[in-house]
């Protein structure tokens, strides 16, 4: 298991497919990838099933509709209401080499399965959870 920062970035899903790829075990050998989190959390893990079909590196999908091939089964827990990132099909990576953040837009990003348990969320610092949640406004 490792950590990851406030961001997600190129080397966090180089690392992350590195790991999926250790041992000598073969993408088949996998059946899903989980994230659990928020936006950072799941955008990193939906950017390694999707490298771990369809090669490469993240930056080599920047843009729209990149990818030829379905990813990985990609299953998010969502312990935040901020970023929507678990119901989205958008990641948004930090380039470090070009100190940039791109975007890679693809129907194909779509979680095969969410999890959005209100009891998780409460698991998170209550600062987090206040400021990640959806507000509603009352007309006065």
């Amino acid at each position: 298991m490792h950590s990851i920062s406030q961001n997600p970035t190129v080397s966090f899903v180089e690392n992350g497919l590195k790991h999926l790829k250790k041992n000598n075990l073969l993408i088949k050998d996998y059946d899903f990838v989980i994230s659990v989190g928020g936006g950072t959390n799941h955008d990193t893990a939906r950017s390694i099933a999707a490298l771990a079909v369809n090669g490469g590196s993240i930056v080599d999908y920047e843009g729209f509709n990149r990818f030829s091939k379905p990813i990985l089964p990609w299953v998010a827990i969502n312990t935040t209401a901020g970023s929507g990132a678990h119901v989205t099909m958008l990641a948004v990576i930090t380039d470090d080499r070009r100190k940039t953040k791109i975007s890679v837009i693809d129907p194909n990003l779509l979680a095969t399965v969410t999890v959005d348990d209100p009891a998780l969320h409460v698991t998170m610092p209550k600062e987090v959870t206040v400021s990640s949640g959806v507000q509603f406004f009352l007309p006065a």
